[in-house]
């Protein structure tokens, strides 16, 4: 908006005559015309300084920049009535450059989008943090790199930070807890490693928190649980480990979580079946599952998942079971072996599992196993196969293995393992479809 200067007769008294004395001032600003003037300075000199540092001759469109038009005439920018600049918005214009540290002398910002200019490099200059009155910074798909500057948690009215597909580098900066106003905070696939700080739980007015697709390590900080206004909470693609804390099922405007692709462990906490999400995402965690009760099946179809999906992600009451007979039968020297640690046991070898995640089948033939089967063998309470040939496998088989309900079992080949030549357990082995393996004292 073009501005004008008006000139106003004013009417004053000298010694009992009326004398008109002419003064000058500026629409709105109460007489203030040097102060006015010397702030659209500032915004002019830091809009030719960008103009500069990002080869504005050219820019896309670069229609009066570096002209004497009103700056709100300039290509991208708005003024307020003051002339003050309050929007600079150039996207995907070819800005080639970086940002300059005079930006900050657009003190009445409210709003600076340089985003989908491939070619605009550089750092962000920690300048900006002096922006008092800014309540939108995106910089999104650019070529900008460097960390995140700590000065950007002074931005006490800034509302919406968009950083994502950028190739930075550092941390999240505790600061950004500082940002009382913030309500979207996008922060995705801009190169972030180190911990989610916990100081980000104090964003008291966030809507949406996307931290997806970095490097970020380390737990969940159960801070996060604060986030009462939270609708979106995406972390998935990560590095993040741990369990899920139970502080997270308290975020009641909570409708979509991504918890996918991390080194997440254990079950999800009970506090979860609090929520009413409308998407959800577990997948492709070292062990995260869901608890294996109805509630929260019913919690998961209410979602609209389907039998599959929710069954996949179901804990396994075995899992315990297993890790017992991996530590029995010198589990870290089998061959070829993935189990233990927080993998999945969906993905051992040699497990077989029905849709509730309990086993069916061992098949560890040939696998490097060794010492005397252990009786925590029989909480395998679904097992119908065993085969365990071809190890090196001694001793009797503990009289609790007799629980299981099995319909082939074969030891054979293993150099001291062997069935106790009692009735019970000629018994047992007749009930069953398919042995091989020799008798004790045979």
């Amino acid at each position: 908006m073009k501005q004008r200067i008006g000139v106003v007769a004013a009417v004053v008294i000298v010694a009992g005559c009326e004398e008109p004395v002419s003064t000058v001032t500026a629409p709105g600003e109460d007489g203030h015309r040097p102060a006015a003037q010397a702030g659209v300075h500032s915004d002019r000199a830091a809009l030719m300084a960008l103009y500069e540092a990002t080869d504005g001759a050219n820019w896309d469109d670069n229609t009066n920049w570096g002209t004497g038009a009103d700056l709100d005439d300039w290509y991208g920018v708005w003024t307020n009535s003051a002339g003050r600049v309050t929007q600079v918005v150039i996207r995907a214009n070819g800005l080639s450059g970086h940002m300059p540290a005079a930006l900050q002398g657009l003190g009445a910002l409210r709003r600076l989008d340089l985003s989908q200019n491939a070619d605009l490099s550089g750092g962000i200059p920690p300048e900006l943090g002096n922006l008092g009155q800014l309540r939108t910074l995106a910089i999104l798909s650019t070529a900008v790199s460097g960390e995140i500057p700590s000065e950007l948690g002074n931005l006490s009215s800034l509302r919406n930070l968009d950083l994502r597909h950028n190739s930075m580098s550092g941390g999240i900066p505790p600061e950004l807890g500082n940002l009382s106003s913030l309500e979207i905070l996008y922060l995705i696939d801009i190169g972030l490693s180190g911990p989610i700080p916990p100081e980000l739980g104090s964003l008291s007015t966030l809507r949406w928190m996307h931290l997806g697709s970095n490097s970020l390590s380390g737990q969940i900080p159960s801070e996060l649980g604060n986030l009462t206004g939270v609708e979106d909470l995406f972390l998935a693609g990560n590095a993040l480990s741990g369990g899920v804390p139970a502080s997270l099922g308290k975020l009641g405007a909570l409708s979509r979580l991504h918890l996918a692709r991390n080194q997440l462990t254990g079950a999800i906490p009970d506090t979860f079946l609090n929520l009413y999400l409308d998407e959800f995402s577990l997948g492709g965690n070292w062990s995260l599952c869901l608890p294996n009760t109805g509630g929260f099946r019913s919690w998961m179809e209410r979602m609209g998942y389907p039998d599959w999906t929710v069954n996949r992600s179901l804990c396994s009451v075995d899992r315990e079971a297993l890790l017992g007979l991996h530590d029995a039968l010198d589990g870290s020297n089998w061959t070829n072996s993935n189990w233990g640690g927080d993998t999945d046991i969906r993905t051992w070898r040699g497990v077989t599992l029905d849709s509730e995640v309990r086993v069916t089948e061992l098949r560890l033939a040939s696998s490097g196993l060794s010492g005397e089967i252990p009786a925590i063998m029989a909480d395998l309470d679904r097992l119908k196969v065993l085969v365990l040939e071809g190890n090196g496998l001694t001793g009797e088989l503990p009289e609790a293995v007799m629980d299981l309900d099995l319909d082939v079992f074969w030891w054979s080949e293993n150099p001291g393992l062997c069935i106790p030549d009692t009735e019970a357990f000629r018994s047992w082995l007749r009930d069953m479809r398919s042995t091989s393996g020799p008798i004790c004292g045979r």
